[in-house]
């Protein structure tokens, strides 16, 4: 049962191994697909890292606002939910230091990322 919760990450790291391993054996014309890079770290489209919002319209503000809003609010139901469920006297929960890092790690990242302009 334990070994079965790992199942995905344990499948990915063996055949990370096995392609690794075998990687030498193959022809000069035989390669793995990999994308192209120049060894560069930067964006891939010709922007600067932070996204100005001051070069949009209207549409393009209340086009991200309602998805913004769709994911805040699934983000605080799913987070009060795992708590109600979590701090039911029935499951004798111990709140540990880290028991609130998840959200504030979360919510980290999720400005992190709409500073940046990624997709979540």
């Amino acid at each position: 049962m334990t070994l079965s919760n790992f199942g995905p990450v344990l499948a990915m790291t063996i055949m990370t191994v096995v392609a690794l391993l075998f990687r030498d054996g193959l022809d000069e014309e035989e390669h793995y697909i990999s994308l192209p890079t120049n060894g560069l770290f930067q964006p891939s489209l010709p922007r600067s890292w932070i996204v100005d919002i001051s070069g949009g319209n209207a549409i393009t503000y209340v086009g991200s606002a309602v998805p913004a809003l769709l994911a805040t609010i699934l983000i605080f139901l799913d987070q009060n939910n795992t708590a109600r469920i979590l701090n039911n006297p029935d499951f004798k929960l111990i709140k540990g230091p880290a028991y609130h890092w998840d959200i504030m790690l979360l919510s980290l990242l999720i400005a992190f990322q709409s500073i940046m302009g990624y997709s979540r």
